[in-house]
């Protein structure tokens, strides 16, 4: 196991914001996909060609395509959390966990937060590295012994 620093753990907590974000573009695109797919074709039955099912298979194929996406990222958005909060469990105190789970869990600003935990922006922030700092220091002290 390597060392963590306080650029990785960062990092490791914004993989989890990132896969959030994905998962909900990948929604946008299924409910974009959706109605067209509900809507009949005017011109269906009137001398039609062999290629007038072809934009109904493509979407059918999009919306096949879509729906695999969303649920490996979904198996991948909870593996991600699982390991986010494990991460998160090495901050020293309880306060300092809330903070992060507020901030990379739930995708909490730094402004709602403060508001959350009725601090200024300035203390969450310096909480937010203070945690990172304590999760980097226990991690590594646990992996020594």
């Amino acid at each position: 196991m390597k060392k963590l620093t306080y650029e990785s753990v960062l990092d490791r907590l914004r993989d989890y914001q990132a896969m959030v974000i994905e998962y909900d573009a990948c929604l946008l695109a299924y409910d974009e996909i959706q109605p067209r797919t509900q809507k009949p074709f005017s011109h269906f039955g009137t001398g039609a060609t062999r290629n007038i099912t072809a934009p109904q298979e493509i979407i059918a194929e999009r919306r096949e395509h879509t729906i695999r996406r969303l649920k490996n990222i979904m198996n991948l958005i909870e593996q991600k959390q699982d390991q986010t909060m494990e991460l998160i469990e090495y901050a020293d105190t309880f306060e300092l966990q809330s903070i992060l789970r507020l901030r990379y869990i739930h995708g909490k600003t730094i402004e709602e937060t403060a508001e959350l935990v009725f601090c200024s922006d300035a203390t969450v922030k310096r909480k937010t590295e203070k945690a990172i700092n304590s999760i980097v220091n226990n991690y590594n002290k646990n992996m020594i012994s």
